[in-house]
Order: C-alpha cells, then structure tokens, then sequence
C-alpha cells in the first residue's frame, strides 16, 4: 500500500506544472526565467526585492489598466537598505503600455528605479496620458542606470521636478 501511495505522489508531482510562486511561470534562472504575462506579474516583481537579482521575460504585450506600481531597484541611505536591479529583464521584444508613476518628492524614478549590473533588453515602454513623475534622475525605463540597456525604447512625458529627467534614462 505504500509503494502505491508513493507512486502515486511521484506521478503527481511529475504531471502537475510547477509555476513560481506570484509569476505566470519559470524559475528565475538563465535558463528557466521567471515568465511576466500579466499586470499582476509587474507588481509582484515590484514587491519582491529578493527577486530582483533574477532572470525574467516578457511573454506577450501588457498594458497597464490600474495605478501603477512601485518601481523596481532602489537606493537607499547605505548599503543595507539599498536594492538595486541586478538581474537580467528581456523584454521579448514586446511592449509594455500606459506606465505611470508619480512620485514628486522621490529620486530615480521609473519603471527601474535603479539598475546596477544588471540587463534590460528588447523592451519598449509608453506611459500613460499622466506620464512619469519623480524629483531627480527621472525616467520611462530607468531612473539611475549602471547596468546595460540593449535595444528599448519609451514614449511619453517625463516630469522632472529638479534634474536628471530623460525618455528613456534620467
């Protein structure tokens, strides 16, 4: 009777998909990233700094329909309370639509706050009719950029209050 229940949980595991907990699917690595297919997708990843030195691609188009999220990779006052983005972001070649954020009083500002050693590639990005707003170091994709960025692409307003705004970098 147990080889039979154990069979049974061997075959259960092995037909069932395994998917990441809060993505449509993938494991976060190279060669099994972390699948983005959702609005729903983009705010965990924005909630999930231990995700941020991972793996993840954009499946399909995802226009945002809700108020936007908060951005990905931060800096803060010292080493403990920084994240930056470190891990690598394909795009898939597709688009990402109506992005806004409005954060006046806050520094490096987009979609990616911040990005050091890390990649985003094959990704266009357009913001909604409100744009992107931040203090300095405003921008649609990144607002602070020490990474690689290798064929995006913005369209929108950018709203700087002090310095450091750009489309595509602040």
């Amino acid at each position: 009777m147990k080889k039979i229940i154990l069979v049974m949980c061997v075959v259960a595991l092995l037909v069932c998909p395994v998917t990441a907990a809060g993505y449509s699917g993938g494991a976060g690595t190279e060669a099994d990233p972390y699948q983005i297919t959702t609005e729903t997708d983009l705010n965990t990843l924005a909630e999930t700094s231990g995700d941020w030195a991972s793996y993840f691609i954009v499946m399909n188009d995802i226009a945002f329909t809700a108020a936007s999220m908060n951005v990905i990779g931060v800096m803060g006052e010292n080493e403990e309370s920084s994240a930056p983005f470190a891990g690598t972001f394909n795009g898939g070649g597709n688009t990402i639509s109506n992005f806004t954020m409005n954060l006046p009083d806050t520094d490096l500002v987009g979609f990616f706050g911040v990005i050091i050693d890390g990649t985003v590639l094959n990704l266009t990005i357009t913001t909604g009719s409100a744009g992107v707003c931040g203090n300095t170091m405003v921008g649609i994709l990144v607002g602070g950029n020490a990474g690689t960025i290798t064929q995006c692409h913005a369209a929108g307003d950018v709203i700087c209050i002090n310095s450091n705004g750009g489309g595509l970098v602040g």
